[in-house]
């Protein structure tokens, strides 16, 4: 288990963010940077401090970002 920011960031949202603000104006950067700051950030009221995600299998599995050693 780990919280929803650690896991977005495992997943690469800052990056994924980034490209997606490549090129657009400034309004448009502001508000993709809003979004993932309020998806993965780590204040009190924010998601990624807020939630929590947990992987579950039958069988052993590398999954990112899940796949640290035991």
């Amino acid at each position: 288990m780990m919280m929803q920011g650690a896991f977005l960031a495992g997943l690469g949202l800052g990056p994924r963010a980034s490209e997606l603000g490549r090129g657009k104006d400034t309004g448009t950067q502001q508000q993709i940077v809003a979004a993932a700051r309020r998806l993965a950030g780590e204040d009190a009221d924010e998601m990624g401090n807020l939630f929590k995600v947990l992987c579950a299998s039958s069988h052993h599995l590398r999954l990112i970002p899940f796949d640290v050693e035991d």
